[in-house]
């Protein structure tokens, strides 16, 4: 079945999406906004730690709306489209999952550095949405806490625990993604107290502390693995 050329022309146009954060003032398809998300997905996965991330959900709720609008509903391209933007609903559902899990079992200490970096003026941690949800979870636990537990103990006992995470101690797999070639410094393990300067040419992959390549990873010119 041929598709009509002015439908084609108004698919392409509605189906293209601003990404923010790293990626603003750059328009991208439906398969770039899926790559992209991908790597982020990616990353979550393997990162020690949540970081902050602006995700297009308007942006593929304003998709999913103009579709609708096309007059061609029975036109493959625009099934082919469909079909695109359900799969990059399905790793922006599951990285938020993935980020509220980890929320969850660290609520805590995100509420700490989160709250750390507003005073440093530095971007944020969490979103809005999710530092109300950390709170919530945080006063609901602890108010589980106190009455299951922490009220049938002596008062001196009745401390509600809560477990911190050494970033400083963990280690990832990088994959570097830029051309340009540099290095980072990182702490020498046969001398603690000195530093050796690791090059991180395009496509080679590393172990390294992730406190060493925060800055590499935010700015998107390194991968988790």
């Amino acid at each position: 079945m041929a598709s009509n050329p002015e439908d084609d022309d108004e698919i392409a146009r509605i189906l293209q999406t601003e990404i923010d954060g790293h990626e603003e003032d750059r328009f991208e398809s439906p398969q770039d906004t899926l790559r992209h998300f991908i790597i982020c997905w990616q990353n979550e996965f393997q990162n020690p730690r949540t970081e902050a991330l602006n995700i297009v959900i308007d942006q593929i709720e304003g998709m999913e709306e103009n579709i609708q609008n096309v007059s061609d509903r029975r036109s493959l391209k625009v099934s082919m489209h469909e079909l695109e933007v359900q799969r990059i609903n399905f790793v922006v559902k599951d990285y938020v999952r993935l980020r509220l899990k980890k929320i969850e079992e660290h609520t805590a200490a995100y509420l700490s550095e989160d709250s750390m970096r507003k005073r440093n003026n530095r971007p944020p941690l969490l979103s809005k949405q999710e530092r109300d949800f950390a709170e919530r979870y945080a006063q609901l636990s602890a108010k589980l806490m106190a009455n299951c537990v922490l009220s049938r103990l002596p008062e001196k006992l009745q401390t509600y625990p809560v477990a911190r995470k050494a970033w400083e101690k963990e280690s990832v797999f990088v994959q570097v993604l830029k051309n340009d070639t540099y290095s980072i410094p990182i702490t020498d393990p046969a001398d603690p107290l000195s530093e050796i300067l690791i090059d991180l040419p395009k496509d080679s992959i590393h172990l390294l502390p992730f406190v060493s390549i925060v800055d590499q990873l935010e700015d998107g010119r390194v991968m988790l693995l």
